[in-house]
């Protein structure tokens, strides 16, 4: 009975704070909030090497004119699809980075700022992914947030056999 008691009012506490309202995809930098719209998965592996790009997107689905966006550079332990895991931030080149690690930056409103340390969580679960991220960026920022949904997927493996 206890633990009813106490679990009924945490039941009713995200709708008193409008948590119900706040968007499922978006990331937050300090008190900014930007909501992500598209997600890029690249495969670009090689030879033994695992190596996939992530970019996540605000408004702008072409990269090169979007203002901000997060891009991370993931190796995994698979050449063939990106792996379900966790992955730590490694500030290694693509070759000294082990399976699991990434790299990347966050480009927000036009400025380029390189992350420095951070977790991702990637779970793709049929054909929908589902991704979580606290990462700090070289100015001392903290990056956060979460992506559920589809990838527009290319695959550019086969380039650098």
């Amino acid at each position: 009975m206890k633990s009813i008691l106490f679990t009924l009012p945490f039941l009713f506490i995200p709708g008193l704070f409008g948590f119900n309202e706040i968007p499922g995809n978006f990331f937050t930098v300090g008190k900014n909030s930007y909501l992500l719209s598209a997600f890029h998965l690249v495969n670009e592996s090689y030879s033994i090497k695992s190596k996939f790009e992530i970019d996540l997107m605000t408004e702008k689905e072409d990269l090169a004119t979007a203002k901000t966006y997060l891009y991370f550079s993931v190796t995994g332990d698979n050449t063939a699809k990106l792996s379900n895991g966790i992955y730590q931030f490694s500030s290694g080149a693509l070759n000294d980075r082990l399976p699991f690690q990434f790299n990347g930056y966050a480009k927000i409103n036009d400025h380029l700022v390189k992350i420095t340390e951070g977790t991702i969580s990637l779970e793709n679960k049929k054909e929908e992914y589902d991704i979580h991220f606290i990462l700090k960026l070289q100015n001392g920022d903290i990056a956060k947030g979460t992506y559920r949904g589809k990838a527009l997927e290319a695959d550019r493996s086969q380039a650098y056999k």
